[in-house]
């Protein structure tokens, strides 16, 4: 399912076209709906955790006309999902005393809630827009870098050496290197940016 047919019937949605709605998200559970239970442990669980995260999607971005998520809505509400059933888990074992120490990191993300998700996703939403802004500040050969990254989804010097012209991966792997760091402090200043506006809105 292309991601231009979620945002579509989104935009119905809030026009009061319900239907087109329901068939899209119930054909996306389709697509969800394996990878899901392997998570929840059973088709119901994945069920309830998938019409767990739909109402919710629903209410803050068709009733409420949010502004759409910059990522992928697809992984979104699967993540959504995810979370769900990690909070219903955490609720089961609110007796245990844990603590994190020694905890792994996926035994950590586990005991995470839904109000860490929707805290990250603002977060991970303001660096996907200081990096879009980033990118054209840069020198040509590093926009000309990123948008064959982003584009192909290549990212070993080895596959984007030719492509772009020069000699040998080792030569590339040189300007791939200098590009990420002018990329990273660009990104920080557009950042900084971001935020200090949203905390001035």
């Amino acid at each position: 399912m292309k991601e231009v047919q979620i945002q579509n019937a989104i935009q119905k949605a809030r026009e009061g076209d319900e239907k087109t709605f329901n068939l899209v998200f119930k054909e996306l559970y389709t697509v969800c709906k394996v990878q899901l239970s392997a998570y929840a442990g059973s088709e119901e669980q994945a069920r309830e955790a998938f019409s767990e995260a739909m109402y919710k999607f629903w209410q803050k971005f068709v009733v409420e006309k949010s502004e759409l998520p910059k990522t992928n809505i697809k992984g979104y509400i699967f993540t959504m999902a995810k979370y769900y059933l990690i909070d219903e888990q955490r609720k089961k074992n609110k007796h245990k005393m844990v603590s994190d120490e020694g905890l792994s990191n996926s035994e950590i993300t586990y005991m995470k809630t839904e109000e860490d998700f929707w805290r990250e996703q603002e977060v991970e939403d303001n660096y996907l827009e200081a990096l879009k802004r980033a990118i054209p500040k840069l020198s040509s050969k590093c926009k000309a870098l990123f948008h064959l990254i982003l584009a192909k989804g290549l990212e070993k010097p080895k596959d984007l050496w030719r492509p772009l012209g020069y000699n040998n991966a080792r030569t590339l792997s040189t300007v791939k290197s200098n590009c990420v760091q002018k990329l990273k402090i660009e990104t920080v200043i557009e950042l900084e940016q971001l935020t200090n506006k949203q905390q001035h809105a």
